[in-house]
């Protein structure tokens, strides 16, 4: 391989921000079978191959990538993979309807970002990111819309504070879809917009 790991580690990231799945999971093919590849930068390309699973849809295959890495993930005690494994599993059980479970990995995910141990403020707004997608999705599955909603709009805030899009698209979307079960098709709708704005 020409290029360091870093550097294929910052283009899978570029392929998967930008929807370039069938790239990405070329190149996680390619990582996974160099030696040269470092455990704990495999664990993350491991991390990026079940997130790309989890955005094409299949739930269970992403989160059997998730728990059978989880507990090598714990013994290299890097704070911010903990972070992106629970948001992972926690994410992949509440799709799957399995709430107490994933309610498990939310705490935990919970827990790191409460005692702050994230010293990076950029890391640690994303981070804030995803608990507040995380709790939503947990109100969501609870049939709690309201409170699901106000997670949702903190994400708003913070993607502003960060000057940053990331989960607007899907903020704005599920918001969407919380109004349009609720019967409110008109906010659906307005937010089913702002959506498409951002995507």
């Amino acid at each position: 391989m020409s290029k360091s790991i870093f550097e294929e580690r910052a283009n899978l990231e570029n392929f998967i921000l930008k929807g370039k799945y069938s790239k990405a999971s070329k190149l996680i093919d390619e990582l996974e079978t160099t030696e040269e590849t470092p455990h704990i930068e495999m664990l993350q390309i491991r991390y990026f191959k079940a997130l790309i699973r989890l955005e094409e849809g299949n739930i269970n295959l992403a989160l059997d990538i998730g728990k059978s890495n989880y507990s090598d993930v714990l013994q290299v005690a890097d704070t911010n993979l903990t972070v992106l494994y629970n948001y992972l599993i926690a994410q992949c059980l509440l799709l799957l309807g399995r709430l107490d479970e994933g309610k498990k990995y939310l705490d935990e995910f919970s827990a790191i970002i409460e005692n702050n141990t994230i010293e990076d403020k950029y890391d640690m707004n994303v981070y804030c990111i995803f608990l507040n997608s995380l709790k939503g999705s947990l109100a969501r599955h609870s049939g709690k819309y309201e409170e699901a909603i106000m997670y949702y709009n903190r994400i708003f805030d913070l993607c502003q504070e960060e000057h940053t899009t990331l989960e607007l698209y899907k903020a704005y979307n599920i918001i969407g879809s919380l109004y349009y079960e609720k019967g409110e098709y008109k906010l659906a709708l307005e937010n089913y917009k702002l959506a498409l704005d951002k995507a």
